[in-house]
């Protein structure tokens, strides 16, 4: 029987040296930059974000235009519903009141709170990656063709 705990023992050891070396190898996994009408990526990240656990992960993606450092966050996990996250302390007057029309136009729980606008997504990738896109293009006024990096933590 010690043999046999000895060689379970050895084996967790080894897959939690291996985990560390391929977390702090990678560290961020900083994905490819989509252009703004492709919300496959997105959508891929947002769908790997529901399926980790917040009892082992940070579990948020954000999504960044990289000229202009403008922003939309998501956090979600299994145990929790997919939220998009935008401060709206970071938007000027006119960006808040874009921010404000869209979400009220969005199939989804919208509130604000403590400066920052939430949306409730429950576990739908797909609406999310299609709102975030939209706060590029309808809050931001960015153009089509922007480059995006989608960081998932």
């Amino acid at each position: 029987m010690k043999p046999l705990i000895a060689l379970l023992v050895t084996v967790i050891i080894i897959a939690a040296i291996v985990a560390l070396v391929m977390f702090f190898r990678t560290g961020s996994k900083e994905g490819p930059a989509p252009a703004v009408g492709d919300a496959t990526e997105i959508s891929a990240s947002l769908g790997r974000l529901l399926g980790r656990s917040t009892a082992t992960d940070d579990c948020f993606v954000i999504i960044k235009e990289k000229s202009s450092d403008k922003f939309v966050q998501f956090s979600g996990s299994v145990e929790e519903p997919l939220l998009l996250n935008l401060p709206a302390q970071s938007l000027s007057a006119a960006e808040r009141g874009r921010a404000e029309a869209l979400f009220k136009t969005l199939d989804a729980q919208a509130d604000l709170i403590e400066d920052s606008f939430y949306v409730n997504f429950d576990r739908d990738a797909t609406a999310a990656s299609a709102a975030a896109i939209a706060v590029f293009r309808e809050v931001y006024q960015l153009p089509e063709e922007i480059e995006l990096t989608i960081t998932e933590e």
